[in-house]
């Protein structure tokens, strides 16, 4: 319940930040064309990536986990 109200309060402090960052801004990559985006546009795309990573290393954590319980599970059979 406490994980739920935590994540509630940032989405909406982050939905308020991001609806106060509407003006235009330019991206300059390295390599390529200058891209004039809203910021809200790149605060979004940024926390849609910060998410994607911690999600992969949830799942990667919990294939390891699992591939480690079942090579313990293995050997105490073999024992």
């Amino acid at each position: 319940m406490p994980r739920l109200v935590i994540s509630l309060v940032l989405g909406a402090l982050l939905l308020v930040f991001s609806a106060q960052n509407l003006n235009q801004v330019t991206i300059r990559f390295i390599f390529g064309p200058e891209v004039h985006l809203p910021l809200i546009i790149i605060v979004w795309a940024s926390v849609l990536v910060g998410f994607l990573v911690c999600t992969l290393q949830h799942l990667a954590g919990a294939v390891n986990g699992r591939k480690k319980a079942k090579k313990e599970n293995k050997e105490e059979d073999d024992e």
